[in-house]
């Protein structure tokens, strides 16, 4: 018998070892397609859709429909994507820190260490006018770059963690904890315009002459709040422009943008405004807090944490909420590509629409089991 079990271990190991010689150097996904993980980042590069998800595995579509799943040859969990002078640069979060790979195709990822350590990456930006990459992050952390491989920290003059940017009128505005608000027109000279506050500050907007920030709530309030200036520069012009009704309802506000009509701030409740002056608003029919948005030349989609979906009008005043609620994930990111919005999710469910409303399940990462 023993001689037995010694010839029948002699022979798996040589089966092992032949298997080992013919088996395939890399896994490929198959089921459930394109991936079963959660989806972290997207964006849109001008012919496809390019996303990540938890696993590292890099995603893309030209039409949001069929999507091809590469392995970006990192396990890091990417918070953000950005797109711009033919390289894609993404943030990524390891147990080492805080990363970012670049691609010129999507396919071959290159990690490139970012030289100081940070938690959290807030927001990616890719400037056409600069010709400059910026990332903003926790603890005052502002980094630029022109290639993507090559990172240089600035200054920001503080330590609050940042968590808004927009470029407007040649001019960075960037928002953040406790007040803070910091402009630069370069990226590498930042001066501090902060408001005495110990609130955090959400999401900045820009249109014409006027900029528009959320400001959530803190120790000093206890409901979020619009704040407008027509200039950044002067932190005692920062004025109320509009506050939450009812602050003991769901009705805080987490983001603000402007749609090219108008400003719509959203969150458990719609604020919109065309001047920034006169404001207007709406409940809203999602069930949770509306923070990830996108916009076409006539729509605007926004979505919650609980698969909600609404569409509108660019004045922000009329809500749709989608035709079925055929998803229970929070969605993390929407786009807009020209003729469609592209969503993914939290569990790997990729979704598209042409008008806001009549969405399709691409591919969900679940499988659906017979009723």
């Amino acid at each position: 018998m023993r001689n037995f079990r010694r010839c029948c271990a002699a022979v798996v190991s040589l089966l092992l070892l032949v298997y080992a010689q013919i088996a395939p150097a890399e896994w490929q996904w198959v089921n459930p397609f394109p991936s079963g993980n959660p989806i972290s980042a997207l964006t849109w590069d001008g012919s496809r859709f390019v996303a990540f998800d938890g696993s590292g595995a890099v995603l893309t579509s030209i039409d949001a429909v069929t999507w091809t799943n590469n392995s970006s040859g990192q396990s890091d969990f990417v918070t953000a994507l950005a797109w711009g002078n033919g390289t894609y640069v993404a943030a990524a979060v390891g147990f080492g820190g805080t990363r970012i790979l670049t691609s010129p195709d999507a396919l071959t990822w290159t990690p490139h260490d970012l030289g100081i350590p940070v938690n959290r990456i807030a927001q990616a930006l890719w400037n056409p006018d600069l010709g400059q990459f910026v990332l903003i992050a926790d603890s005052g952390v502002i980094m630029t770059s022109t290639n993507g491989t090559d990172w240089v920290p600035q200054a920001s003059g503080t330590l609050n963690d940042l968590d808004g940017i927009v470029w407007h009128k040649s001019q960075y505005v960037v928002v953040g904890a406790v007040g803070a608000i910091l402009t630069s027109s370069d990226g590498v000279d930042w001066k501090d315009h902060s408001i005495a506050i110990d609130d955090p500050l959400l999401s900045v907007a820009a249109s014409g002459n006027l900029y528009a920030i959320v400001r959530g709530s803190g120790p000093a309030n206890d409901h979020s709040a619009i704040l407008t200036n027509r200039n950044p520069a002067k932190p005692g012009d920062w004025q109320l422009a509009f506050g939450v009704v009812d602050p003991s309802a769901h009705s805080e506000l987490a983001r603000i943008v402007w749609d090219g009509n108008a400003f719509v701030a959203l969150g458990g409740i719609i604020a919109t405004s065309i001047d920034g002056v006169v404001w207007t608003h709406v409940a809203s029919p999602a069930l949770d807090i509306l923070d990830v948005v996108a916009f076409s030349g006539d729509a605007i989609v926004a979505a919650d944490d609980v698969g909600s979906i609404l569409a509108s009008t660019l004045d922000g005043l009329n809500w749709t909420p989608e035709s079925s609620n055929f998803i229970d994930e929070s969605l993390t990111s929407i786009v807009w590509n020209g003729s469609v919005f592209g969503a993914v999710g939290e569990f790997g469910s990729f979704i598209s629409s042409s008008n806001g409303l009549d969405w399709d399940v691409n591919a969900f990462a679940l499988p659906i089991s017979a009723q």
